[in-house]
């Protein structure tokens, strides 16, 4: 037998266990990825009425007042008895605590929660506004509304006026630009004006007043 056809097969087969190893690696990795997604869905879902197995609970009305440490089945008599769910709210708390609540309107209430504290995550970006020297008035006075509001959202405003053509002769021009953005939005220079090529820029954040350093 040829040495070299041996060879040739025995690279081959390596080759193979060598591509099964690592197929096998990544379905180990994507039911690892799904396992771990599906116990989190469990985590994050609330136990309802019957689904929760604590035997002793500390229930919250309908008013938000604490009726005390209930048995289950008292607690499940409640929610039955006023027309609602009972959902546990802390199952990590001992004894858990549930509340008396429409479990459709506590989940519509953890969503709205959510979607207010990825919102306000999402604050503190960097936000780009362009100018050019021959910008009319009323699209000006516009970007710099924007400009305020994206101030008031809690972000940073990099406003960078663009010079075209023979404009690059007279840059004093753009910076006379920024100058007058700046009083019109009424806010303060973070990064001071910098030239770059063709453009300069100077980033803004919300005018701090003496009356807000107080508080």
């Amino acid at each position: 037998m040829n040495l070299f056809s041996v060879k040739g097969r025995l690279s081959l087969k390596h080759l193979f266990k060598q591509r099964l190893y690592l197929i096998s690696c990544i379905l180990s990795l994507s039911v690892i990825h799904y396992l771990c997604k599906e116990r989190k869905k469990k985590i994050d879902k609330p136990q309802i009425n019957e689904a929760i197995s604590s035997q002793e609970m500390i229930v919250i009305d309908q008013d938000g007042q604490s009726l005390g440490v209930l048995s289950r089945d008292q607690a499940l008599y409640l929610a039955y008895d006023s027309g609602v769910d009972l959902v546990e709210v802390s199952g990590k708390a001992v004894p858990p605590v549930t509340k008396l609540i429409d479990s459709g309107k506590y989940q519509y209430e953890i969503q709205k929660r959510e979607a207010k504290q990825q919102a306000h995550q999402k604050t503190g970006e960097l936000k780009e506004i362009r100018l050019g020297l021959k910008i009319d008035n009323h699209d000006f006075d516009t970007k710099a509304k924007k400009s305020q509001s994206f101030l008031d959202d809690g972000n940073k405003v990099r406003v960078t006026v663009v010079l075209r053509g023979r404009e690059n002769i007279f840059p004093e021009r753009g910076y006379a630009m920024i100058v007058r953005f700046v009083e019109k939005v009424g806010a303060r220079i973070d990064q001071e004006p910098n030239k770059m090529g063709n453009r300069i820029s100077a980033t803004l954040v919300k005018q701090t007043h003496a009356k807000d350093k107080d508080i």
